[in-house]
């Protein structure tokens, strides 16, 4: 996290009835004064979650449905229940949309080769048509996470410069988790579950976005939770 600790417990984890001690923030220290991406967080963050089987990762700015979130780690651990260490290290769950955002590149067997991000490529690869999209949200076994970060942190970190990522804006330094999901697309190690909307990547980072915010989370969540008896998020 970078703040808003108070505000989280108090307008979310209280709230919805978690559990006193069952949620730990991390705050993640800023090399040369800015934050160098979430990789970094999960590099800073792995004491907490390492000894845990699956890591799920949530951008808190889409309007993501918590079903999605239960359906991939569901399926990823029963891939794991199956197939053990031979088992997919990451899962993505995907929605088909027009003129993708995120567009992903899949090869002829159906695996996801390469993931278009700006941070990755430059600038996100155009697509024009439908498309597979991410809606932020992946999960990990934590053991090939672990890894992975360990492996980018010691080939791409110095101390002067940060991390120095083949392909990433090089003025940057940062280490994104996509920089992970792009080592276990090209080794095979990651796999796509096409069960989100299109309305789940809404991402709010201005407060321009925040209408459009509220009218996805809307349509998320009447067509995921039709019977729950509320007409609206908001």
């Amino acid at each position: 996290v970078r703040g808003r600790e108070r505000e989280i417990e108090e307008l979310i984890l209280r709230p919805l009835s978690y559990p006193n001690g069952s949620w730990n923030f991390v705050t993640q220290e800023a090399h040369g004064g800015k934050p160098r991406g979430h990789g970094d967080a999960a590099f800073q963050a792995m004491d907490f979650w390492s000894g845990y089987d699956y890591v799920l990762v949530n951008f808190g700015g889409d309007a993501s449905s918590p079903l999605t979130a239960i359906a991939s780690l569901a399926v990823l651990d029963a891939l794991a229940a199956r197939y053990g260490s031979e088992a997919p290290g990451l899962l993505i769950p995907v929605a088909l949309a027009r003129n993708p955002v995120y567009p992903i590149t899949i090869d002829d067997g159906g695996l996801p080769r390469r993931f278009g991000h700006g941070k990755l490529h430059g600038s996100a690869s155009p697509v024009t048509g439908n498309g597979y999209t991410n809606v932020g949200v992946r999960v990990y076994r934590a053991s090939v996470l672990r890894e992975a970060i360990l492996d980018i942190r010691r080939r791409h970190w110095t101390a002067d410069s940060g991390y120095a990522i083949p392909g990433n804006d090089p003025e940057g330094g940062e280490f994104a988790l996509d920089n992970v999901d792009a080592v276990l697309a090209v080794e095979g190690r990651a796999r796509l579950l096409a069960v989100a909307s299109p309305e789940e990547l809404s991402p709010v980072k201005s407060l321009g976005d925040v209408s459009q915010f509220e009218r996805d989370v809307e349509t998320v969540w009447r067509g995921r939770y039709p019977n729950s008896g509320l007409g609206s998020a908001k």
